[in-house]
C-alpha cells in the first residue's frame, strides 16, 4: 500500500511542476491542509479561472502566464490592490500599493478620501497595465513600476490629514518590508519581522493594563514565531519534494518514508500552532479577538 501511495505522491509532484493549475492546487493544499474533496473543488475553481484568463490572452501572453505558474503571486491583502509583488526566482517587481479597504479601516477614511484614493489607485493600475502591454525589458519595467508606486503613494498622502499621514507611512513601510529584494530566495515575511508585526498587532489591540499587555504580547509572539516556523518548514519541504521527484535512484519505500516524515513534521507544527492560538483566544476580549482575526493571528 505504501508503494502505491508513494508513487502517487511523486506523480502528483511531477504534475505540479509542469501544470500551473496543479502548482496552485498543491500549494494551497499544503498551506491549508485541504481534504480530498476540498482539493478537487479547488482544482475545478483554478482550472476555470485559468481557462477564462487564457480566453483573453494572445499566444505570447499565454506562454508568459503559464511560465509564471498561472499568474501566482504572494497574494493581495486588503482589497482592490494594484499589480505588484514577487517574480519567480526571488526577484522584485515592486512593492504593493496599500489597498483602499485596508486604508479605510486603519486610517478611518472619509467617503471623500475613499473616492479620491480609489481614483489614484485606478490610475496606477492603468499605468501598470500599460507597462505590461508595452512589454518593457524586465529591469526597465521594475524601475517604472517602482516609480508609479512611489508617485501614487505620494498622491495618496496628499489626501490624508496630518494625523493620518504617520500611520500611512507605517503601512507603506510594512508593505515594502513584505517584498523580497532582488536575488533573494523568493520568501516573504507577512508584514515585516516578528518584532515589527508584533508591535503592529499590539498597537491595534490597545491593551491599557501593563500586566495584561505583557501576557497577551508573549502569547501573540509565540503564535507569530510558529507561523514563521511553519512557513519556513513548508518552503523547505517543497524543495525536498522536488529533490525526491528528480531523484530516480530513490526506492518507492524511501520516497514514501520521506513523504511521511515531512507530513508528520508539518502536522506537528500545525498542532503546536493551533494550541498557541487557543491560548491567545482564551485571554483576549471579543473585540481584541476580532483584531487578531483581521491580522491573521487567529483563524
Amino acid at each position: 500500500m505504501m508503494t502505491f501511495v508513494a508513487v502517487g505522491a511523486v506523480l502528483a509532484l511531477a504534475q505540479a511542476q509542469d501544470d500551473p493549475v496543479e502548482q496552485r492546487v498543491q500549494r494551497l493544499k499544503q498551506q491549508l491542509t485541504l481534504t480530498d474533496e476540498q482539493t478537487v473543488k479547488a482544482r475545478e475553481i483554478y482550472k476555470k479561472q485559468s481557462e477564462d484568463l487564457h480566453a483573453i490572452l494572445n499566444d505570447e501572453q499565454k506562454k508568459q502566464y503559464d511560465q509564471g505558474g498561472g499568474g501566482r503571486g504572494n497574494g493581495n491583502r486588503g482589497g482592490n490592490q494594484a499589480p505588484g509583488g514577487t517574480t519567480r526566482g526571488g526577484g522584485t517587481r515592486t512593492g504593493r500599493l496599500p489597498g483602499t479597504d485596508e486604508l479605510k479601516t486603519q486610517l478611518s477614511l472619509t467617503d471623500d478620501q475613499v473616492t479620491k484614493i480609489t481614483a489614484i489607485r485606478d490610475a496606477a493600475t492603468a499605468e501598470f497595465r500599460k507597462l505590461f502591454q508595452n512589454r518593457r525589458p524586465a529591469a526597465d519595467a521594475g524601475a517604472e513600476m517602482t516609480k508609479i508606486r512611489e508617485e501614487s503613494n505620494g498622491k495618496i498622502r496628499e489626501v490624508l490629514t496630518d494625523e493620518q499621514k504617520p500611520k500611512f507611512d507605517e503601512i507603506v513601510k510594512a508593505a515594502a518590508s513584505s517584498t523580497p529584494t532582488p536575488g533573494g530566495n523568493g520568501g516573504t515575511r507577512r508584514g515585516g519581522t516578528v518584532d515589527e508585526r508584533l508591535a503592529r498587532v499590539m498597537d491595534r489591540l490597545k491593551v491599557a493594563d501593563s500586566k495584561e499587555a505583557d501576557a497577551i504580547k508573549a502569547s501573540v509572539r509565540k503564535v507569530i514565531e510558529l507561523m514563521e516556523k511553519l512557513d519556513t518548514y513548508q518552503r523547505d519541504s517543497r524543495g525536498k519534494y522536488d529533490e525526491a521527484s528528480r531523484n530516480g535512484e530513490l526506492s518507492d519505500q524511501a520516497v514514501g518514508d520521506k513523504i511521511s516524515d515531512l507530513l508528520k513534521g508539518q502536522r506537528d507544527l500545525e498542532k503546536e500552532l493551533s494550541g498557541a492560538r487557543k491560548e491567545v483566544a482564551d485571554i483576549v476580549t471579543n473585540r481584541q479577538e476580532l483584531e487578531l482575526l483581521r491580522e491573521g493571528i487567529l483563524r
